[in-house]
């Protein structure tokens, strides 16, 4: 999937700069959306092999909305869409239905995918059913394991992302993103932190804990993390790690 991610962002930018046709991204990407509604609205039987090319087309679709101004894509789209961040809201809901109701198997292939999307379109974070839901469930499986792990990666990944935006005096405005759009999803995102100090007392290997640790250590430096809250837990993670 790391290929397929690689080879996307390349005809993404290939197509910004002029080089790529636009219409042939698209007519990929709404192949792959259809595909993806037909089977979130009719649960239809996956096989591995079904799997496989849904992850395949949920990293291309989210990798494009990341990196391809959805603007470019309306004006080859023959469905008459007129909302960027209307797009954006779609594909992050069949993705979230997915991962919510599909097979266990995907999720930890999935839950990157969202954060992706979040990345462009840091107001997503918000939506009902979306993001969240997907991040409090990946951090919730007991015992932590891949889906926990990549699930710690993508939340990290992701305010790392929007850490840089704020940071940045020169923030696009890209469609459905603001300063207030970044600052409202690290806040957000913030209320999970609870459930990422519990993944560093219930991780069995260290490289989860540091995962965990990693993302606490990204909230402090944003701001977003209430010291008097979260203190107490890390200190008593500190104490039991020297057991």
């Amino acid at each position: 999937l790391e290929t397929v991610r690689a080879a996307t962002t390349c005809l993404c930018k290939a197509a910004a700069d002029g080089v790529a046709s636009v219409e042939e991204i698209f007519g990929h990407f709404n192949d792959g959306l259809k595909h993806i509604k037909h089977v979130v609205v009719h649960g239809t039987h996956l096989d591995v092999t079904a799997q496989r090319r849904l992850c395949r087309l949920a990293w291309i679709i989210s990798t494009t909305l990341e990196f391809l101004d959805v603007d470019l894509l309306l004006r080859g789209a023959s469905n008459g869409a007129d909302n960027a961040q209307g797009v954006a809201d779609a594909a992050a809901w069949l993705l979230s239905m997915l991962f919510l109701k599909g097979p266990p198997a995907m999720q930890p292939l999935l839950v990157p995918c969202l954060g992706f999307l979040a990345r462009r379109y840091p107001a997503l974070v918000q939506q009902r059913g979306g993001l969240y839901d997907v991040v409090q469930k990946g951090l919730s499986e007991s015992p932590p394991a891949k889906l926990t792990s990549r699930t710690l990666e993508t939340l990290c990944a992701l305010l790392e992302s929007l850490k840089a935006q704020a940071e940045d005096g020169a923030v696009e405005r890209r469609a459905g993103e603001s300063v207030s759009a970044i600052s409202q999803a690290a806040t957000s995102l913030a209320g999970l932190l609870p459930k990422v100090l519990e993944t560093v007392h219930k991780a069995e290997a260290a490289e989860q804990a540091s995962q965990a640790l990693g993302v606490l250590q990204v909230a402090q430096t944003m701001g977003v993390m209430h010291g008097a809250t979260m203190l107490p837990g890390l200190f008593a993670a500190c104490m039991s790690g020297l057991e």
